[in-house]
């Protein structure tokens, strides 16, 4: 107990300041094409906020539409958390929009995000995936920045991005990325170290219900779980398959914080969760790509159907070092392609044929490539 009131000590005499403009982030609504979601911290609890924004390559003043944001607070320890959220609509496909926010007669910066393909574009475009940064701020600050200029549009972000979801934690985490996280869209996924707390779920507007969701960007489909628990995989699966099923997107891919293989000795998974309640479903689904964290690695299966090797298999990919200590990995098993030990983050440019990955190391060397296929 004492190490932990030394560090959480340490941690809150160095906390960013809470200003009135703090803390912006992104997020897409269930149509990444139509909707996205700006979401910023303040200091002041009940002032006027909105959000201009525009395409950018129109004339500035003939084309502003204005988002006016929902505003909501909530206490945590001595802290009074104002959370203000303006859903930014009608957004026109594939298109670079740039925005202002206004929150009590202070301004922002102008800063540009794109909207996403039609759901049944073939258009390409390049997205990121990472994850478990557990309080190595530095280095998420850092994979955040490396996936924004490697061209990424959005970033998947695979959980565990504090060690306790205490709000100064949340803190600390937002503003490592404070110079990408307002440009670049960020979707989380729900980690077991964020303790189903509602500092993770108030600072996140996200599609459905926020703890099992899914959402369209161009070809793809994403499918996002909470798998804290058994009991909430084995909740989690009649929603899965029903939302499978009502997708036609070329690219159907599914996220987890936790894996459904892993060659790490850590935490072993030979029967996890995920395989015993969801593997069926996503195979029978057209899943072509599987993300996940918690192990705290690199590593990418062979296509897999059945947890054998299969032309026509899913790749299962574990991504889960953009902070957090790195996992050693004792014995590389017979499904595993590659397996690393280091921080890293993956980027994907992908089109309605195939996609090309790449994982890099936090020093910018690659650690794999490969080339993936949609299931047939």
């Amino acid at each position: 107990m004492s190490v932990f009131l030394i560090t959480f000590t340490g941690l809150a005499e160095q906390r960013p300041e809470i200003t009135t403009i703090c803390m912006e982030h992104i997020t897409f609504g269930k149509d990444a094409s139509k909707e996205a979601i700006v979401t910023w911290r303040s200091k002041e609890g009940n002032a006027e906020g909105y959000v201009k924004y525009w395409p950018a390559n129109s004339d500035e003043s003939q084309a502003m539409l204005q988002a006016n944001a929902e505003i909501h607070s909530y206490r945590y320890a001595r802290d009074e958390v104002n959370i203000y959220d303006a859903r930014l609509t009608d957004l026109k496909p594939n298109t670079l929009y740039n925005y202002k926010i206004y929150c009590a007669n202070k301004e922002s910066s102008e800063y540009s995000f794109y909207s996403a393909p039609e759901p049944d574009s073939d258009i390409g475009f390049t997205f990121a995936v990472f994850g478990d940064s557990r309080g190595g701020y530095d280095v998420y600050g850092q994979l955040m920045r490396s996936a924004y200029e490697a061209g990424a549009r959005f970033v998947v972000f695979t959980g565990d991005m504090t060690d306790g979801a205490v709000q100064a934690e949340w803190d600390h985490w937002f503003t490592a990325a404070a110079d990408t996280m307002p440009n670049l869209p960020l979707m989380p996924i729900h980690g077991n170290h964020e303790a189903m707390s509602n500092t993770y779920f108030d600072q996140f507007v996200l599609p459905d219900d926020e703890k099992n969701y899914s959402f369209d960007y161009g070809m793809t489909h994403w499918s996002i779980v909470l798998d804290n628990t058994d009991e909430l995989v084995e909740e989690a699966k009649e929603w899965l398959t029903e939302d499978l099923a009502a997708s036609d997107s070329t690219w159907k891919f599914i996220a987890t914080h936790k894996p459904f293989y892993s060659s790490a000795k850590k935490h072993d998974m030979k029967s996890s969760p995920a395989q015993i309640y969801l593997r069926e479903v996503i195979e029978e689904g057209g899943v072509a790509m599987s993300f996940c964290g918690h192990i705290h690695n690199y590593e990418r299966t062979y296509p897999l159907l059945k947890g054998k090797k299969a032309e026509d298999g899913i790749t299962y990919i574990v991504t889960g070092s953009a902070g957090a200590p790195p996992y050693p990995i004792d014995k590389v098993e017979d499904f595993s392609a590659r397996a690393v030990e280091t921080r890293h983050f993956t980027i994907y440019e992908i089109n309605p044929d195939m996609i090309k990955a790449t994982a890099k190391a936090i020093n910018g060397n690659i650690i794999d490539e490969y080339i993936a296929y949609p299931r047939n």
